[in-house]
């Protein structure tokens, strides 16, 4: 299990996930709202939810 920081790649695929649900919604990824979606994925990763068709599923219930 990893512990400490992120590598390269969760970035990119948290980046990428957190875009593509911002866009869905119409938020701003740096907006407030956007950056409440962004510490709800990450906290969601440090759980172990490191699948991006998990974490998307996550984020297509949240409104």
């Amino acid at each position: 299990m990893q512990t400490g920081a992120f590598m390269d790649e969760d970035i990119e695929l948290l980046h990428r996930v957190l875009h593509e649900r911002c866009k869905e919604l119409g938020i701003v990824p740096d907006s407030q709202v956007g950056q409440q979606l962004a510490a709800q994925m990450i906290s969601l990763y440090k759980r172990g939810i490191r699948d991006e068709k998990d974490l998307k599923r996550h984020f297509l219930q949240v409104r």
